[in-house]
């Protein structure tokens, strides 16, 4: 359980790391 618990908090820090390398992607198209 511990295993699988650990797993979920890695996906849920890739798709944040996504999530805000998209984000800055954007707002980089908008400064320049």
């Amino acid at each position: 359980m511990l295993l699988e618990f650990q797993l979920e908090l890695i996906k849920l820090n890739k798709n944040r790391q996504i999530r805000v390398a998209t984000a800055v992607k954007k707002l980089e198209q908008h400064l320049f």
